[in-house]
Parts: structure tokens; sequence; C-alpha cells
């Protein structure tokens, strides 16, 4: 689907629509809550203008592999949770909701460089998950934002930073 002169996809838009296998916007800025849920077959997204994703976007999107999200601001709570074949998110989000990348196992590649705040349980079954270098300014990492991820180097040079209790839990 190529959806050109979209300012905002609508709430519920592609729901279940599980033959839609990419879609890429080039005025689209927002994308509403379960725009794109459980679209089976969606295998890729090119959201280079979108500022900002709703909860629940793309949750159960079980074939999405690969997002560009380029200057994104905000991604909701859930919007990718249970994407279970996606490995990269290419771009740097400012804020991340809670469960946001939940369910993600195979994610290996997402860059917090710009990230501010990252919400509970964000990362949380994200097993390839090795490594993660935060952003100076970020400012809080919640309750078990990383809990069963598989990291093993942490950089975190942010002077202003709180880690929540359970952060990086087993």
């Amino acid at each position: 689907a190529h959806l050109g002169a979209l300012d905002f996809v609508p709430s519920k838009a592609f729901l279940n629509a599980r033959l839609l296998t990419e879609a890429y916007f080039t005025t689209a800025t927002d994308i509403g809550f379960a725009a794109f849920s459980g679209c089976v077959s969606l295998r890729f997204m090119d959201l280079s203008q979108v500022r900002v994703i709703g909860p629940r976007a793309f949750m159960n999107c079980t074939k999405l592999e690969y997002v560009v999200v380029r200057d994104i601001l905000f991604l909701g709570n859930c919007c990718f949770r249970n994407c279970t074949a996606l490995w990269r998110v290419e771009g740097a989000p400012v804020s991340v909701g809670e469960s946001c990348f939940e369910n993600c196992r195979k994610l290996k590649h997402i860059n917090l460089g710009s990230c501010r705040e990252i919400g509970a349980q964000a990362f949380e079954n994200t097993h390839d998950l090795e490594d993660v270098e935060f952003s100076r300014d970020l400012k809080s990492i919640n309750w078990g934002a990383f809990h069963r991820s598989g990291l093993i180097r942490v950089v975190i040079d942010a002077p202003e930073c709180i880690v929540d209790r359970h952060a990086f839990f087993s």
C-alpha cells in the first residue's frame, strides 16, 4: 500500500488486514490506535515521516521484520508488542512507551541515542537484544524495561537518569 496523501492513519484503519505485506507513507505524521494491528503478513514499514505512533499500532504483526522510523518522537504503549520477527528498527525514538517491544524476541538493532524515556516493560522478552547505548539526555528507565532481555552490554552516561527497580531484572 502506498499511502501518499494521508496526514493521519485513523485508529483501526487496517486492523487485521491479513494480506497487506508492506506500506509506505510520504506525508502521514501520525498513526492511530491499533491502525495496523494484526496485519500478520506485514513485513516492512517505511515510517520515515511519522512523528507519533499510537498504542497497539502494529501489535501482533508477527511477520514484521524491519521498520524505518527516522525522526520519531513517540512510540505508543504496546505499539510493536508481539512482533516476533522484528529484528531491526532504523531510527531513534525520543520516547518508548510501555511494553512497546515486548516479546520482540529477534530484535537486535535499535538506536536509543535520542531516547529520553523508556516505559515499563518496553523491551521485555527481547532475547536477541545484546547491546544498548543510551542518550546523555535519558531521564528514566522504568520498571522492568529490559526484563528478560539478552543484554550483555549497557552504557548509561546520563547524569539525570533515574533507573527504576528491576529495570534490567533477569
